[in-house]
């Protein structure tokens, strides 16, 4: 068991207001982690992720397309 806390709740708990590069490798829960982040998301410059599945990367990159554009998607 791992204790959690929502991203943007940690963000305006430490008064963070911006984030210039984010990386998020999070074993299948990037979509959980963005999501969290959803009202934030216009404050983070780059965005890095690492996904390992196609149903999570298009959900992944349907949400971020709103606030950021993908530059490079590596697919094996």
């Amino acid at each position: 068991m791992v204790e959690t806390i929502n991203c943007d709740f940690f963000c305006k708990k430490n008064k963070i207001k911006k984030i210039d590069i984010l990386k998020i490798d999070a074993e299948g829960s990037e979509i959980n982690i963005i999501e969290s982040l959803s009202d934030y998301l216009i404050n983070i410059s780059i965005i890095y992720i690492e996904c390992h599945s196609k149903k999570n990367l298009k959900s992944i990159r349907d949400t971020l397309a709103k606030t950021h554009l993908c530059i490079k998607n590596f697919d094996k």
